[in-house]
């Protein structure tokens, strides 16, 4: 490789490492800032209403129960809870985390805490309304919660009722939450916290199970559709809101997803990230809700629907709420898809690599296989800059004795000297650039299929070959008992061995014919193979299987190459000249 080539390799180097630290997670703070996202309290007064502001909600007489209800549909098993007549647990009968079943609704150490209590206070601040709820069990998968609260209104307590009712139906991951409010003498609902009635609150953590949200193989995402696109926001330690209508708002996880479609009511979507801990500590450090604000009621009986997608992030079940005829709510342009934005500039690239990898798999059902044989098309695509780009540095290696001597004879004239080393390029025909640019094609590719390989659900549980068990994630074949200090790294790997081995065993057939580089730059290219070694020992085993086929092809490629360049097949296109042999120059 001539020294632009090196140059090159350590500048994708470097915009690798980059894009594996921030990438994923400097994109929803840029989004952030175009949006417009409020993280103020609502500012609407609540003297200039007619109804005076709530103060407290009055709980009739004796404590709230806490009886559990089992239900099971076809895809799910829930878990209520009379005690805020909340979902305790949902399980996906269809998909395991480990050797159980994926688990929705991750409580932590609050065994109360579930998924769609009611907050009847600002926003969803303050302690959610536990009831006490009875419960009825009313056939075709509708589950209904009563309970009777009351509020102080100018000394007098006004008394209305709350109705909950969970629907769901067969073959269906969206289920639906009504919520129903009614005065029975008349007035005006008595609920008014700051222009607000209540929160419905989504919570309190999505599934599966984790030890550490790390924004890479793990995380949870806030995620709006607003009709137009879907947008990322950057969840931190203080809630955020939005202020404008959705079409739904959600919690993107990395192959499952919650997702909330309200009615056509106002509603204010608050994010928070509060903690799914005892007072001990002890639970899930990082917890991330979703909850509906619902606007003011000015009367004295209302019903609210929501509907929530629980379940995997797959396009045969995502897009079937774009249809109302394939959805038993008829729903319809849900763009529930977008729960997973694709990237703003390589997006394109992205979709495409993973609809040809789904053709693949058609003839190929492995995705193991189908990931080799998309690495192949690859590289039949790229061949032919691939060996313009190799002819150009053989070139310019027969040319070194020449510039060599240009170097000497303008050695006092820095200006002179790039003058006759363009000439000569030029009378050669060589582009010194096209040797760089094979690699720099490379960078959109990795960037594509690293975003792909990431959260196609596809690959959760896909198994290739021998210790290849999950192509989501990284291979193991040794669990070490503790995490290794300052590298963290819990398991041996063996697919990063390979790839070190795989990009060593490149490199050194590649510099064969390379006798022009100086010792810095072969330094630099064996040195770079053990800084990808550590950036790639964590990824998916999918990036990895492309990784390690692509150098196995490229070393195949370079030995045929130097072959038939050696025994005289390839000719200079420019100037139609052999490259048989080294040629002797005389001094320019």
């Amino acid at each position: 490789m001539d020294k632009k080539t090196v140059l090159a390799v350590i500048l994708l180097s470097i915009l690798f490492t980059a894009f594996l630290a921030v990438g994923q997670k400097n994109r929803p703070e840029e989004e952030n800032a175009a949006l417009r996202v409020s993280v103020t309290e609502e500012q609407t007064d609540a003297g200039s209403s007619n109804i005076p502001a709530t103060q407290e909600i009055i709980l009739p007489q004796g404590a709230a129960s806490a009886e559990k209800h089992i239900a099971e549909t076809d895809l799910y098993r829930i878990e209520f809870s009379t005690y805020g007549a909340s979902i305790t647990s949902l399980q996906l009968k269809g998909y395991t985390d480990g050797e159980t079943p994926v688990e929705m609704i991750q409580k932590g150490s609050d065994a109360d805490w579930g998924a769609f209590l009611m907050y009847f206070a600002k926003d969803n601040q303050g302690k959610p309304f536990y009831g006490p709820f009875t419960y009825q069990n009313k056939g075709n998968g509708q589950f209904e919660f009563r309970a009777r609260a009351g509020t102080m209104v100018d000394g007098v307590n006004v008394p209305f009722t709350i109705t909950k009712t969970y629907t769901f139906v067969p073959e269906e991951y969206m289920f639906e939450v009504r919520i129903a409010l009614v005065q029975p003498d008349g007035q005006y609902l008595p609920l008014n916290f700051s222009g607000s009635s209540y929160a419905l609150e989504a919570g309190p953590q999505i599934g599966p199970s984790f030890k550490k949200l790390d924004n890479q193989q793990t995380y949870r995402k806030p995620v709006y559709y607003n009709g137009r696109k879907s947008k990322i926001l950057k969840l931190g330690n203080k809630p955020i809101s939005i202020d404008e209508r959705v079409i739904w708002a959600g919690i993107d996880g990395k192959y499952f997803a919650l997702i909330g479609v309200p009615d056509e009511s106002l509603y204010r979507q608050i994010w928070s990230s509060k903690a799914v801990k005892s007072a001990s500590g002890e639970g899930i450090q990082e917890g991330t809700q979703l909850s509906f604000v619902r606007s003011q009621i000015r009367s004295s009986r209302q019903e609210d629907r929501f509907y929530f997608y629980m379940g995997p992030k797959q396009n045969k079940e995502l897009k079937r709420y774009d249809a109302a005829a394939q959805n038993h709510f008829g729903l319809a342009n849900m763009k529930m898809e977008g729960i997973a934005p694709s990237m703003p500039v390589f997006g394109w690239l992205e979709a495409l690599f993973k609809a040809v990898l789904e053709f693949i798999y058609r003839f190929v059902p492995n995705w193991g296989w189908a990931i080799v044989i998309l690495t192949i098309l690859v590289k039949l695509i790229l061949f032919p800059l691939t060996l313009k780009s190799l002819l150009s540095t053989a070139q310019l290696t027969d040319l070194q004795p020449r510039i060599k001597a240009l170097q000497e004879k303008y050695k006092d004239d820095p200006a002179g000297m790039q003058r006759a080393q363009f000439e000569l390029y030029q009378k050669e025909g060589i582009n010194p650039m096209a040797g760089c640019l094979p690699l720099l094609l490379q960078l959109p590719i990795f960037i594509a299929l690293y975003n792909l390989f990431n959260k196609f659900f596809e690959l959760r549980g896909a198994h290739f070959f021998g210790w290849i068990t999950d192509l989501s994630a990284p291979d193991v074949i040794l669990q070490f008992a503790r995490p290794l200090p300052v590298l963290g790294w819990t398991g041996l790997h063996l697919l990063p061995v390979i790839y070190l081995l795989s990009q060593f065993l490149m490199n050194k057939v590649m510099q064969s014919d390379a006798n022009s580089q100086t010792s810095q730059m072969r330094t630099i290219m064996w040195m770079m193979p053990l800084m990808f070694f550590f950036i790639f020992y964590q990824v998916a085993s999918a990036l990895l299987v492309y990784w390690i086929m692509s150098n196995i092809l490229s070393i195949f490629q370079q030995v045929l190459i130097s072959y038939l360049k050696k025994n005289g097949h390839f000719q200079n296109d420019e100037g139609n000249r052999s490259i048989k042999s080294k040629k002797k120059y005389s001094a320019v």
